[in-house]
């Protein structure tokens, strides 16, 4: 799995949920240290956006806004 150009090779606690507005995508992983990392896409079918989520509990919240447009 590609996450931001990183691959990350270990995800655990993998979960795909439909929602009435599109999907979930949530899973978590140590990256490249002993951290662990939880990430959550959410994408909006109506409108083509998503944002991503990135937690850890030892750093502040980071979030990514766009649009998921075809290649």
């Amino acid at each position: 799995m590609t996450v931001l150009n990183y691959t990350i090779s270990n995800p655990e606690a993998y979960l795909n949920e439909q929602t009435s507005e599109g999907r979930t995508v949530t899973f978590t992983s140590s990256l490249f240290s002993a951290t662990q990392y939880t990430f959550t896409l959410e994408v909006y079918t109506k409108t083509g956006s998503a944002v991503l989520t990135i937690k850890n509990p030892w750093s502040d919240t980071v979030q990514y806004n766009g649009n998921i447009s075809a290649l």
